[in-house]
């Protein structure tokens, strides 16, 4: 059998300056059950890189991957859980006054803001002995001394899941004590109960 060292008998094209290539493949399976396919490859030239070497670089690759992977699925199947406490006294005027809202009032939101697929869900309850019918409710931004804006409305107040974008999000993850929740009832329009979100 001829040996193709040097010129390539059919092409004509010199190979043998080429690098030697080392491949190695790592299947991962995503969160819709398909495998798909990332190559780790490591070019050698001359020979100077062993392959032990090789071998380690292919699996701290392969480890990234995995562990990408695993946090994106995560984000996509769970998301970040929340749970504050409503009290009148939380409520605040915009210069930071506090007990604003129903004094004799109580109740607790849970919330789970998830970036992976851009939802809000919620429940609240709220002590219906103690507190006039629920109109509105909300997640403001807002530290707690002062006053926000709405950013996600939560209608019906008593649970459900709103759209909101994937930065809005991640903001609200990273910075929770940044945003509260509060409802609103006739007596006291501007919020009857309130609670900050937290770590």
């Amino acid at each position: 059998m001829a040996s193709h060292v040097g010129a390539d008998a059919s092409s004509g094209i010199d190979r043998s300056a080429s690098p030697r290539r080392s491949r190695r493949s790592v299947s991962l399976l995503d969160d819709q059950a398909r495998w798909e396919q990332y190559d780790c490859l490591t070019t050698v030239y001359g020979g100077t890189m062993s392959s032990a070497r090789r071998i380690t670089i292919c699996l701290v690759a392969a480890a990234g991957i995995l562990l990408g992977s695993v946090g994106f699925a995560s984000g996509e199947s769970g998301g970040r859980q929340f749970t504050t406490d409503l009290t009148g006294a939380a409520e605040v005027t915009a210069g930071g006054l506090p007990n604003q809202g129903d004094p004799d009032g109580s109740g607790t939101a849970n919330l789970r803001v998830n970036p992976g697929t851009g939802e809000v869900c919620w429940t609240i309850e709220v002590d219906e002995n103690t507190v006039d019918p629920i109109l509105m409710a909300h997640i403001h931004i807002g530290a707690s001394t002062t006053i926000g804006p709405v950013v996600v409305p939560l209608n019906p107040y008593t649970g459900g899941c709103a759209e909101v974008s994937r930065e809005l999000a991640l903001a609200i993850i990273l910075e929770p004590s940044s945003y509260y929740v509060n409802v609103h009832n006739q007596p006291y329009p501007a919020g009857a109960l309130r609670g900050q979100l937290s770590r």
